[in-house]
């Protein structure tokens, strides 16, 4: 119990004022930048989106699978829109995410197509199990691979129509789990069946696991405990980070939507929440706990296993990408076997979020297009005019203008 006539209690007493006060004070900037912030269906082209999308056939699963202890953990599947009931189309979103990162674009892409959204362990209805009870390695990338293979593997068995062709697409940190599900030794071995009918990956601006020092904004995340994260949320200091990541996450801030930082504030202020995220994060790379200096052997390993990824590859990203810089995209490009990358001038980390109906379209023309001799760069220039061949191995292409 706190006595507030001591000294100790006198000086909690005087930082709780001042962080009241800062809070009370901070509240209506909060309160206008969130609020500014309009909700997607405001939003004309993520309402036609989200319009398209409402009327596609539509599937929810639930995948229990075995851990190595024995307990049984939840993956949480959707399986969204038309088209060749064989061929599927399976996404997977990136860190302080989940499946409906993809709402927009499956709202283009599966008129068309069969997708299947994946919630990773830890984000959206997955289970949140706690990292704790997961062991020191039990969100980093291997292992959410492993659990996605293992719930594809059941995902197929119980499908009425047989799977014979998958396409797998990773976002982000969403990606560095595509290039395990399909580069890592073990996982080759042990899932063969499901891995031998994956014939194409897009990876979209994915994480290299080649990371010399870790993103300060997502230390600060990391390092979020109880008491930081319960005053923020108090205070109304969580919303107002979180609209203020969401407004600087495109190019254009008026795609920027409420339901984005709503996502990311539901995430940082609850524990059951957080703690998985702040797991899959701290992670992602193999780093030192304390020192938070890279593991070079490590991590020499895993970009060794890029070799094994000989699967045609389409890496895209954003040209103003300020999470995981474009340099990012050359060098898998030029480490991957068979892999070409496609730049999207005008746009930051989460095209699928930015131009949902270009990343659709670049999808589509990968999926069901030729692949053959398609190794090599290309720039896209929204509404940038005439196509301009540049007579080398680097291509440039525009599109419409509106074509987000």
């Amino acid at each position: 119990m706190w006595n507030s006539g001591t000294k100790h209690g006198r000086t909690i007493s005087l930082t709780l004022t001042i962080l009241l006060t800062v809070g009370m004070a901070a509240a209506p900037t909060e309160a206008g930048k969130f609020r500014q912030l309009p909700e997607a269906a405001e939003v004309p082209l993520f309402a036609e989106l989200l319009g398209a999308g409402s009327v596609l056939p539509r599937a929810r699963y639930e995948v229990y699978l075995p851990e190595g202890d024995g307990r049984l953990v939840r993956l949480t599947l959707e399986e969204v829109g038309r088209g060749d009931p064989e061929e599927l189309i399976v996404l997977i979103h990136g860190a302080l995410s989940n499946r409906k990162t993809w709402r927009f674009l499956a709202g283009d892409l599966g008129q068309d197509h069969r997708l299947l959204l994946v919630d990773l362990l830890g984000s959206g209805e997955s289970e949140k199990v706690d990292p704790a009870d997961l062991g020191k390695q039990g969100y980093n990338p291997t292992a959410q691979a492993r659990r996605v293979l293992q719930a594809l593997r059941t995902f197929i068995a119980h499908r009425p129509t047989p799977t014979r062709r998958l396409t797998v697409v990773g976002h982000s940190l969403g990606g560095a789990v595509v290039l395990r599900l399909t580069g890592a030794p073990e996982l080759r071995s042990e899932f063969g069946d499901v891995i031998e009918r994956i014939d194409r990956v897009v990876l979209m601006a994915s994480l290299d696991f080649a990371v010399e020092k870790a993103d300060p904004t997502l230390v600060k995340i990391v390092g979020m405990g109880k008491v930081k994260a319960g005053l923020g949320n108090m205070l109304g200091l969580l919303r107002k980070e979180a609209a203020a990541f969401t407004l600087n996450a495109y190019v254009d801030s008026t795609l920027a939507t409420r339901n984005e930082a709503r996502k990311l504030t539901r995430i940082l202020k609850q524990r059951t929440n957080r703690r998985p995220a702040q797991a899959q994060i701290a992670q992602a790379v193999p780093m030192g706990l304390k020192t938070r200096k890279p593991d070079w052997e490590r991590i020499e390993a895993l970009v060794d296993d890029y070799r094994n990824v000989t699967i045609p590859c389409l890496v895209v990203w954003g040209a103003r990408d300020e999470t995981l810089p474009l340099s990012m995209g050359y060098k898998l490009q030029a480490q991957l076997p068979d892999a070409s990358l496609s730049i999207i001038h005008g746009t930051k980390h989460s095209m699928q979020l930015e131009r949902p109906r270009l990343s659709a379209r670049l999808v589509r023309e990968f999926v069901d297009g030729d692949v053959n001799g398609r190794a090599g760069i290309s720039e896209i220039r929204p509404g940038a005019g005439a196509s301009i061949d540049t007579g080398s191995r680097v291509v440039a292409r525009s599109w419409k203008a509106d074509e987000r």
